[in-house]
């Protein structure tokens, strides 16, 4: 019998592909984790097609944190100021330029996300 090593997620590295899923995650008290909101991406193009990857951020956004980082890129813009809202729905489907690094425990996230750039 054999076995073949299969990668869990999507390597390190740049890749396009559109926002499939933005939902809330419970909170992980053991963990020391808040409640989360879980952004997935899935690549359209190249070896990984189909694959998905994500990341955890805090259903929080305030100016600083994983969240407001994440959705500044992905806006390519600034986040309103404090007291304004923001509705995810607009940007389900959209496509993106993501970037998957390595954690500390050896797995992959979305480490950022930014409008594609634009074909020349």
């Amino acid at each position: 019998m054999k076995l073949k090593m299969e990668a869990g997620g999507v390597p390190v590295g740049a890749y396009t592909g559109p926002l499939v899923g933005v939902e809330g995650v419970e909170a992980d008290e053991a963990k020391g984790y808040g409640p989360g909101i879980r952004w997935t991406f899935e690549v359209d193009h190249g070896p990984h097609k189909g694959q998905r990857a994500s990341r955890i951020t805090p259903a929080k956004l305030t100016e600083k944190n994983a969240t407001a980082k994440l959705l500044a890129g992905m806006l390519g813009r600034k986040l309103p100021d404090r007291g304004g809202e923001l509705d995810l729905d607009g940007l389900m489907g959209q496509r993106f330029l993501f970037v998957v690094a390595g954690t500390a425990s050896g797995s992959t996230r979305v480490e950022s996300a930014t409008p594609p750039p634009l074909a020349g």
